[in-house]
C-alpha cells in the first residue's frame, strides 16, 4: 500500500497570491524585506522541498515492498527447510523439533459430556375446562 503524497494548501494559496500581486507590479517591494522576489524564492524553496519530500515516499515505498517480497521468499525457504527435515528425520524427531518443528499430539481429548439446556422441569398442561371456569 502505498503513502499518500503530501500537498500544501499554503502553498497553493501562495502561488496564487504571487501571481495576483505578480500582476500588480512584476517588481513588488513593500519594503523590510517584504518583496515579490523574496516571495517567489519562498514558495519555489517549499515547492522544492515538497517535491523531494514525496519523491523520498515514493523510494520509501518501493523499499518497503522489496522487503515484503524478501519477507515472502524467506519465509517460503524456511518452510522448505522446515518439510525437508521432516522427510529426512520424520516428524516425530528431535531433529525436527530442533529445526523448529513441532509434534502433534497422538491422542485425541476426550469428548465433553453434553448437559442438557436446561434443568427446570417442563410447566403441566392446564385442563381446558379449568380455563373455562377462570374466564366465566
Amino acid at each position: 500500500m502505498t503513502r499518500q503524497k503530501r500537498t500544501s494548501t499554503t502553498l497553493e494559496t501562495a502561488i496564487s497570491r504571487a501571481s495576483g500581486m505578480r500582476s500588480i507590479d512584476s517588481m513588488l517591494n513593500y519594503g523590510h524585506g517584504l518583496n515579490i522576489v523574496d516571495y517567489e524564492a519562498r514558495i519555489q524553496n517549499l515547492r522544492d522541498r515538497l517535491t523531494s519530500y514525496n519523491d523520498l515516499l515514493s523510494q520509501l515505498d518501493n523499499t518497503a515492498e522489496e522487503l515484503n517480497s524478501l519477507e515472502r521468499d524467506l519465509r517460503t525457504y524456511s518452510e522448505k527447510m522446515l518439510l525437508s527435515t521432516a522427510a529426512r528425520y520424520g516428524k516425530t524427531s528431535t531433529q525436527y523439533m530442533k529445526a523448529g518443528g513441532t509434534i502433534r499430539k497422538t491422542s485425541k481429548t476426550p469428548k465433553r459430556a453434553t448437559t442438557p439446556k436446561s434443568t427446570l422441569p417442563t410447566p403441566e398442561p392446564i385442563p381446558t375446562t379449568a380455563l373455562s371456569a377462570a374466564m366465566n
